[in-house]
């Protein structure tokens, strides 16, 4: 146990980082449900915005755990993550079971064991042949679990020692810049698409870049002032032309590996900073953010992440007109996220509160934001 430190920033809660989830969560079902489509085929980049999130929401609960206690309680945090992610998995993967497609039984549970034990990336990686029976998704939350087993024990060990807490910031950049560069290499060897796109060690930039800025906030690297947030604004503005070329750029595209991914991180770790501690009326993003019907779609985006894929490849099947399928796949999707959250996911969100970090005085400046998801 190390000393208590003040830090730079804290959690609270700001509608424009749901906001960002609405936005990343629909372009992934915008991709989804129409696959072939030009104006939809950048959607796949909505799961890198939400690992660059969730790398940055996650690194904050853990700074701002230790900064009251001095410690990092793992039995708390990996019990808050159970009881947020696992109910609602668990019902998706009894529906998945179920015999209303064509994919033998044994696929079915194979599909649903993996996807329980977190793996379904690495099948996607060396097995991409493997048939998911429509939890192929899940190689996402695969990820981002992975990630939370190691991080965390990851951020401590640094916390712990002061000459590696002292320079956490350049280790966690020169992390980010590690990790690309090593998917290029596995790219200039000839890796296959699938592997450099599923593995963890080959997309924690993303989730690292999220780390970083939260990590460069809470120790006071970053200040979220008007003046720094209107150059991070400047710099996504002058990286739309980037952006023109990644949105032009199909997900296994040479590009991608080779600098895509990179800037997507880079680009929203700076979207993010640029609106946290933001009111709605300080710049357009962030009055676009907080729109309530997107901020809302933000708070159940976990079940409509869970859920859209299979309802999307069922309704499909039916056969119906594409106005109907369209009309079909959205509903669908919307009532059982709608039902999943207030049904499934915020009985079992309370039951998080038992497994809270004591509350310590406020430390620095107040930023912010655990969505009710996180």
């Amino acid at each position: 146990m190390v000393s208590p430190q003040k830090l730079q920033f804290r959690l609270r809660y700001s509608p424009t980082l749901d906001g960002i989830r609405g936005v990343a969560v629909l372009a992934v079902m915008a991709v989804h449900a129409a696959p072939r489509s030009p104006y939809t085929q950048w959607g796949y980049l909505g799961v890198d915005v939400f690992f660059t999130l969730s790398g940055f929401l996650i690194t904050a609960v853990l700074l701002q755990e230790w900064s009251e206690t001095g410690s990092i309680d793992f039995r708390n945090f990996y019990a808050r993550r159970a009881l947020r992610l696992l109910p609602a998995l668990s019902l998706l993967l009894l529906a998945s079971l179920l015999p209303l497609n064509p994919i033998p039984a044994t696929e079915r549970v194979k599909a649903a064991l993996i996807a329980l034990f977190y793996s379904a990336n690495w099948f996607r990686a060396f097995a991409p042949d493997f048939h998911m029976a429509g939890l192929g998704h899940t190689w996402s939350l695969s990820i981002e679990e992975q990630f939370y087993l190691l991080w965390p024990i990851t951020l401590v060990t640094i916390l712990r020692f002061e000459t590696l807490r002292k320079r956490i910031v350049p280790i966690l950049v020169i992390a980010v810049f590690a990790c690309a560069t090593y998917r290029v290499s596995l790219w200039a060897e000839g890796r296959t698409p699938e592997r450099l796109y599923n593995g963890l060690d080959t997309r924690a930039d993303s989730l690292l870049a999220g780390c970083a800025l939260s990590v460069m906030l809470a120790f006071g690297v970053l200040k979220p002032g008007l003046a720094m947030k209107k150059r991070a604004y400047l710099l996504a503005l002058v990286g739309m032309p980037l952006v023109l070329m990644i949105f032009s750029s199909e997900w296994n595209d040479d590009f991608m590996f080779q600098a895509g991914y990179f800037l997507v991180a880079v680009i929203s770790a700076a979207v993010i900073f640029a609106v946290v501690r933001s009111s709605s009326s300080s710049i357009p993003l962030t009055r676009v953010l907080s729109f309530r019907p997107l901020v809302w779609t933000g708070r159940i985006s976990y079940g409509l992440y869970l859920w859209h894929y299979p309802l999307f490849l069922y309704v499909r099947g039916l056969g119906l007109p594409v106005p109907l399928t369209l009309l079909g796949m959205y509903g669908s999707v919307f009532l059982v996220a709608i039902l999943s959250f207030y049904c499934v996911e915020r009985p079992f969100l309370r039951m998080k509160q038992k497994f809270k970090a004591p509350e310590g005085p406020p430390a620095g400046v107040l930023v912010a934001t655990p969505p009710a998801h996180l």
